[in-house]
């Protein structure tokens, strides 16, 4: 391989190691042998961890706002530890902002489990939100936000953001500046970062999806698109758990799911090609012919799993880098997405 990847990441293919002990043969069970090392991940434990927690423990749809955060915890990596509470209090104020701006009361009783010592505290320095102006103004928000907590409100991050969230409503109208470059820098941030920021108003919206299936919508710019893909995982996701699949039956399920919508003629598979356009499908269908074969026939799964990890350190490198939990969301939402196209273009007449 020509890529440039950097040892000790969850994400880069090695050498496998010579011994194995009794978690990380587990865990490659879990993950499916060429998702392990010398596949997708280096950390097989880890990655095994991670998998399990997305096909486990996905809250279902119209969720409660401690189960929206728990959820989230997991999702951008978040931890309990005092020297976070800067970062629940900018994302509850995130969200707070998005619901505002979109004309949606906050949720009843949000307020009710957050001391009142704390609702005052905030409510006094409400004022002070305008010094948070300038360039990267969610560090800003943070910065901010710490110097005036106390020691006992930063052992409780639950409590942060149902306070950020609060504050974040009312600053909509009583500072627009700052929740407007609030809301321009994490809609210029990845899918996983900008998805946090919107992810209570999703719930509220999409009351038919759980978070994980709105994270993946919101990845889509087309929305025919992001409608079938957001279906299929949801449903490749529901299939995981009734069999306690692996990850790497995961994956293979989307190309299954992309043969199937291939051979259909529904309403949403007409929108899809319509909105792709013959063009756009003839260079998808050119695409895959060169890095897995020709498309009249069935791939392997060999191919597919072996095509899929070239493809993907090749094209979206700094996912491999980032070192943050959320790169497993983002990396998995490609994954899925480029199995499944392979799938469709294949039961898809020319």
């Amino acid at each position: 391989m020509s890529e440039q990847l950097y040892s000790g990441l969850r994400f880069c293919p090695s050498v496998d190691l010579p011994k194995k002990s009794p978690e990380e043969r587990a865990a490659e069970a879990q993950l499916g042998f060429e998702l392990a090392p010398g596949g997708l991940w280096t950390r097989p434990v880890e990655a095994a961890a991670y998998w399990a927690w997305l096909r486990d423990r996905q809250p279902d749809p119209c969720p409660t706002l401690d189960e929206v955060l728990a959820w989230l915890k997991t999702f951008l990596g978040l931890t309990d530890r005092p020297t976070e509470a800067p970062r629940y209090f900018a994302l509850g104020f995130a969200q707070g902002a998005e619901m505002a701006l979109q004309g949606l009361p906050l949720p009843d009783a949000l307020l009710d489990p957050v001391p009142d010592t704390l609702v005052t505290r905030g409510a006094a320095v409400a004022a002070s939100l305008d010094t948070v102006a300038g360039p990267a103004p969610l560090s800003r928000l943070r910065n901010w936000v710490g110097q005036w907590l106390t020691h006992e409100s930063m052992e409780m991050p639950t409590s942060l953001w149902r306070l950020g969230l609060s504050m974040g409503h009312g600053a909509a109208q009583t500072h627009p500046l700052v929740c407007g470059m609030l809301a321009a820098e994490l809609d210029a941030a990845r899918f996983d970062q900008r998805f946090a920021s919107q992810a209570l108003l999703a719930t509220r919206l999409r009351r038919d999806m759980n978070p994980w299936q709105a994270f993946i919508r919101s990845t889509y710019g087309r929305p025919a698109e992001g409608e079938v893909l957001s279906a299929a995982i949801g449903v490749s996701l529901g299939h995981m758990r009734s069999t306690q699949g692996t990850l790497r039956s995961f994956l293979l399920d989307a190309v299954i799911q992309g043969r199937s919508h291939g051979e259909s003629s529904s309403p949403v598979v007409n929108a899809l090609l319509t909105e792709i356009g013959q063009d756009q499908m003839g260079h998808l269908r050119s695409f895959y012919e060169a890095n897995s074969g020709p498309t009249s026939d069935a791939a392997s799964e060999g191919t597919l799993l072996e095509t899929l990890r070239l493809w993907i350190f090749r094209t979206h490198p700094g996912l491999f880098g980032a070192n943050d939990p959320g790169a497993e969301n983002v990396a998995l939402r490609h994954a899925y997405d480029f199995l499944w196209w392979r799938g469709f273009i294949e039961t898809t007449p020319k």
